[in-house]
């Protein structure tokens, strides 16, 4: 999920935008509770999302997609 600001709005009143959007310090061990990895993720994907969790501090919140298991019921 991303924060969304609606910025046409914003430069009715003149405020200038970047081109490149707004960027706003987030907490983000508050933002996120946890981050789920699909089942269709390949090991290269999933090693460089551990690798960025790890630099964030978010190692502890991921969890696999309960979609990667064999179902309980068939």
């Amino acid at each position: 999920l991303r924060l969304a600001i609606f910025l046409r709005h914003a430069e009715e009143f003149g405020v200038q935008v970047p081109e490149k959007g707004i960027f706003i310090e987030v907490n983000y061990e508050e933002l996120i509770d946890h981050i789920v990895i699909g089942p269709d993720i390949n090991g290269e994907e999933k090693d460089r999302l551990n690798q960025v969790c790890k630099e964030f501090g978010l190692e502890t919140r991921l969890q696999d997609s309960s979609l990667t298991y064999t179902p309980l019921f068939v």
